[in-house]
């Protein structure tokens, strides 16, 4: 389990990062280099609720539509959103995913544009939130994994610490007979 410090830390990370995305929203957004869902994991940012809760709707709405326009822009199929598209899209994921932080959905829409999730001839609301679906789905395992890692190399230890504490009762209670 994680320490009380790094727990102040991975607080201070988040506070730093809303402030640093209330003040530069589209450099934050630009500057996030995500390669992979443990990168996801490694940086810490504040959930898009997080981000609603200590920001207020129109900074997480005006993320999100920020984002969901990068992605929209990047596809020329002659059918692109409008802004009332955009804006109901934006509104879906903050209530739906609410729990996904910008490297999530950065990296969503990133393997999107890639085509990760299946060949684009149309980007709309569907579109996007099948990709996140997929996201999610990747996500889910890889933190599946992550833990099950984390418990495969901690289990000897816990044995171990287990035995100590064991061979110590053993010691005291023989002492004292």
């Amino acid at each position: 389990f994680p320490s009380h410090d790094m727990k102040q830390e991975q607080i201070q990370i988040q506070e730093k990062s809303l402030k640093i995305l209330e003040t530069y929203p589209k450099q934050f957004y630009k500057e996030l280099v995500v390669h992979e869902i443990k990168d996801v994991f490694d940086m810490n940012l504040p959930s898009m609720a997080v981000i609603k809760r200590e920001s207020g709707v129109m900074t997480a709405r005006a993320v999100m539509v920020m984002m969901i326009t990068d992605v929209a822009l990047f596809f020329n199929t002659g059918q692109n959103m409008n802004q009332d598209q955009v804006a109901e899209l934006s509104d879906m994921i903050l209530e739906d995913y609410y729990y996904l932080n910008m490297a999530d959905l950065k990296l969503c829409f990133k393997n999107g544009k890639k085509g990760s999730y299946g060949k684009v001839f149309r980007i709309d609301g569907n579109v996007v939130l099948e990709w996140i679906e997929k996201y999610v789905e990747d996500r889910l395992r890889k933190a599946d994994d992550e833990s099950y890692k984390e418990h495969e190399s901690t289990k000897g230890q816990k044995v171990l610490i287990g035995l100590e504490k064991l061979y110590e009762k053993f010691k005291k209670d023989a002492e004292n007979s």
